[in-house]
């Protein structure tokens, strides 16, 4: 793993996370980890091993609740709660987890009082 300045490589996979000066507006430090989600804070080493600390946020309620009037629900129902997440906009938890655990990244549409997320299949980095 190689780490500097708020960004890791880990197994070939760049993450960010939110000291990263150079993210902008994008937001490649949100990620799914196990069945949580939420944002790196930072990178920490501890007895030669990495960790991710990471800020997360609950599960707010289910996407296909945001669908229920349209005649289609029931197709959307079968899926699309694999793929989309809605999640509460605050947290007040952060996690210790092991930087070489699974950790996807995802694509965060943010609304008022929450955010839509989905985790990516396949990721490519640039800067």
């Amino acid at each position: 793993m190689f780490c500097t300045e708020g960004i890791a490589m880990i197994l070939r996979i760049i993450y960010h996370s939110l000291i990263y000066k150079k993210r902008q507006l994008s937001v490649s430090y949100f990620v799914k980890y196990g069945s949580l989600f939420g944002t790196i804070m930072t990178f920490i080493a501890c007895n030669g091993k990495q960790y991710a600390l990471i800020k997360r946020y609950e599960v707010k309620n289910l996407f296909s609740n945001c669908f229920v009037s349209s005649k289609y629900y029931s197709l959307l129902l079968i899926s699309i709660d694999e793929f989309f997440f809605v999640l509460e906009k605050t947290s007040s938890q952060v996690d210790v987890v092991d930087a070489y655990s699974s950790l996807d990244i995802c694509i965060v549409i943010e609304e008022v009082d929450s955010f839509v997320v989905s985790p990516m299949s396949a990721y490519h980095e640039h800067d």
